[in-house]
């Protein structure tokens, strides 16, 4: 599939901003006369206001627009983040010293870092790390003596706890601490992680004590992110930044193959792969994964043409609950009856986690996670 230029100077402007490689023929033209009639204040609201601003400046710095200006903006995003790689690498410092080598950050810093990308294009406002849970105290007493304090409101009982630190930087920084890879609160997701890094393992991040997992591994983790969120929910583009800095790395397909057949996920993947092939120009071998196997391959095609709106060349926006219920269904690489009823009825212990702690009635925690996935997805 291939999308026509889009037609906004806002959507040129993202799209071009995230990708690397070369730019279309006449794109870095369109993008100039984009920004000579909106301007420079308007240009800049819109970055912010979608959350690129880093890239945005990084872009317009290449083409020469009032590079005197956005490298400025560039610059104070560099600093920033160099202040948040001093602050990962502390923390995994005293994790090593406090005897927890298994935690390690992955998605958004993660993929930015193993995968070499430019340290200023990187605009968020938290990071993730995956833990054991059975670790929560230490990793709480490490993150307090940086200043990161439990934020009860945030946290998912079973899925994540977050730590707030609200004199980090300008606007407080926050540390997502994942108890399973890619959980939802709302709907069961399964895959076997400690297969994977048994085959993988970590790896370290070059002048520090930052652990991440090995590339095939990471690139993985974010194509299935990407696919947790609908492949276009929120926040949307930004997810296939981590494809664009792991694409450059090279990975063990056939390793990456085995781990979605074992999962259960070559739609999710083959989806999202694609997706990032269209949308970033990217070229990653999605025939690796979907080995031209019917439903994966036809699953995987209705996906991407219902995330995405092909006459601005972006992906739609404000995906409904019904919308969101029948990609998931449409995500299995089995039979979305199945698909369906695992929805439906997921394992006992998944419910009890999310939504039946100890002392709550089971049907109680059925009924919770029926209004949940379903009235408020």
């Amino acid at each position: 599939m291939i999308l026509d230029r889009p037609r906004r100077y806002s959507d040129l402007l993202y799209l071009s901003s995230i990708r690397s490689g070369r730019s279309a023929v006449g794109e870095d033209e369109a993008i100039s006369a984009g920004y000579r009639s909106e301007g420079r204040v308007r240009t800049a609201e819109f970055a912010k206001k979608a959350k690129i601003e880093p890239f945005i400046a990084h872009r317009l710095m290449d083409l020469g627009l009032a590079r005197e200006h956005w490298e400025s903006v560039h610059d104070r995003y560099v600093e920033r983040n160099r202040r948040i790689f001093s602050l990962a690498d502390r923390i995994f410092t005293e994790f090593e010293m406090a005897g927890l080598r298994d935690v390690f950050l992955y998605e958004n810093f993660g993929a930015l870092l193993a995968g070499g990308g430019c340290i200023g294009c990187f605009a968020s406002g938290d990071i993730d790390l995956y833990a054991r849970r059975a670790d929560e105290g230490s990793i709480s007493a490490v993150l307090a003596a940086e200043g990161f304090i439990p934020d009860k409101d945030k946290r998912i009982e079973g899925v994540r706890a977050v730590y707030q630190n609200s004199e980090f930087g300008e606007n407080g920084f926050a540390m997502n601490i994942m108890w399973k890879p890619l959980s939802r609160a709302k709907l069961p997701f399964q895959m076997d992680l400690d297969r994977c890094l048994s085959e993988e393992g970590l790896q370290i991040i070059p002048g520090s004590s930052v652990r991440c997992p090995a590339d095939s591994l990471l690139l993985y983790l974010c194509l299935l992110h990407i696919s947790v969120h609908s492949y276009a929910r929120t926040p949307s583009l930004r997810l296939y930044i981590d494809i664009r800095n792991m694409a450059r790395k090279p990975v063990d397909w056939g390793r990456i193959a085995a781990w979605a057949d074992h999962d259960g996920t070559a739609v999710r993947v083959s989806a999202a792969m694609t997706l990032a092939n269209v949308l970033l120009r990217s070229a990653l071998p999605v025939e690796r994964i979907s080995r031209n196997r019917r439903r994966v391959v036809g699953h995987a095609e209705h996906i991407v043409r219902s995330v995405l709106d092909e006459r601005r060349g972006m992906l739609i926006e404000n995906m409904g609950r019904w919308k969101v219920l029948s990609t998931e269904l449409c995500s299995t690489d089995k039979n979305p009856l199945v698909a369906f009823f695992r929805i439906l009825l997921p394992q006992r212990e998944w419910i009890r986690e999310h939504y039946a702690p100890k002392g709550t009635a089971l049907f109680k925690g059925y009924v919770r996670h029926w209004r949940e996935a379903v009235l408020r997805s």
